[in-house]
C-alpha cells in the first residue's frame, strides 16, 4: 500500500517546532482526504473525503500499524487520542521531510549570497532575517587548509563572537570545521548545522532546526 502527501502548503520558518501546514493525502493513488496542523507542536487533524466511508483510511492505518507498530504509540497515548495515529504519524513524517528540503534549499541560497562575507568574517544571526559579521584576522579559506590556525580561530569565536550572540541566534558560516566549533565551546543550539553520522566513517552536515517536542 502506498501513502503519499501532495499539495502541501507550508511556510519555512527558523527553529523550534513545525509551522502551520496543510495538504492532501492519497492512498494507492486515490484521494483519501486532507490534513491540517496549526503549528506549535499541535496535533495534525485528518479530514476524510466527504464521500468516503472511512474504509480507505482504516485500511491505511492497519497497513502502517502492521509494518511499523511503534510509529503511532505516542499519538495513542496523547490526552486527545487520534483516530488514526499511525496514519497521522506517517503524514507528519512526510511533511517534515518536505520541510527539511525547503529549509536546505533556502539555506543553500543564503550561503551563496553570504559566501564572500563568510570567508572574511564569522557570521551570526537568525537565518532569513538578520545577521552580523565579526571580521577575522585570518581568511577562513586559510584555516581550512592549515590546521595550525584551528586553535586560534576557536579562541577568536569563544572570545569575540559568542559573547555578542543573543538568544535564538546561530553561527551562519557553513565553512567552519566542527572541530573548531567544538573547541570553541559552541553549544549545539548555536549551530546552523548539526553533525549527522549516517554510517560509520561518514559525516555530513544536516540542518539543525532546534529541539522539537
Amino acid at each position: 500500500m502506498e501513502i503519499n502527501v501532495k499539495d502541501v502548503m507550508i511556510t519555512p520558518t527558523w527553529g523550534g517546532p513545525m509551522p502551520t501546514f496543510a495538504g492532501k493525502f492519497y492512498v494507492d493513488h486515490l484521494l483519501a482526504g486532507a490534513f491540517l496542523n496549526g503549528g506549535e507542536n499541535s496535533q495534525t487533524m485528518i479530514i476524510s473525503k466527504k464521500d468516503s466511508s472511512g474504509q480507505l483510511l482504516q485500511a491505511a492505518e492497519n497497513h502502517l500499524k502492521r509494518i511499523s507498530p511503534d510509529t503511532g504509540e505516542l499519538a495513542q497515548k496523547a490526552a486527545d487520542p487520534l483516530p488514526y495515529p499511525h496514519l497521522t504519524a506517517e503524514i507528519d513524517r512526510q511533511v517534515e521531510a518536505i520541510y527539511d528540503r525547503k529549509l536546505r534549499t533556502q539555506l543553500s541560497e543564503m550561503s551563496i549570497k553570504l559566501y564572500y562575507a563568510a570567508n572574511r568574517a564569522i557570521l551570526y544571526g537568525i537565518p532569513f532575517k538578520k545577521y552580523a559579521a565579526v571580521p577575522t584576522d585570518i581568511p577562513l579559506v586559510d584555516v581550512l587548509v592549515n590546521r595550525q590556525h584551528h586553535q586560534e580561530l576557536a579562541h577568536f569565536i569563544q572570545q569575540q563572537v559568542l559573547p555578542k550572540m543573543a538568544d535564538g541566534e546561530v553561527i551562519l558560516n557553513p565553512n567552519i570545521p566542527f572541530t573548531v566549533l567544538k573547541q570553541a565551546g559552541v553549544d549545539h543550539s548555536r549551530l546552523l548545522y548539526e553533525l549527522s553520522i549516517e554510517e560509520e566513517g561518514k559525516q555530513e552536515r544536516k540542518v539543525n532546526r532546534g529541539q522539537r517536542k
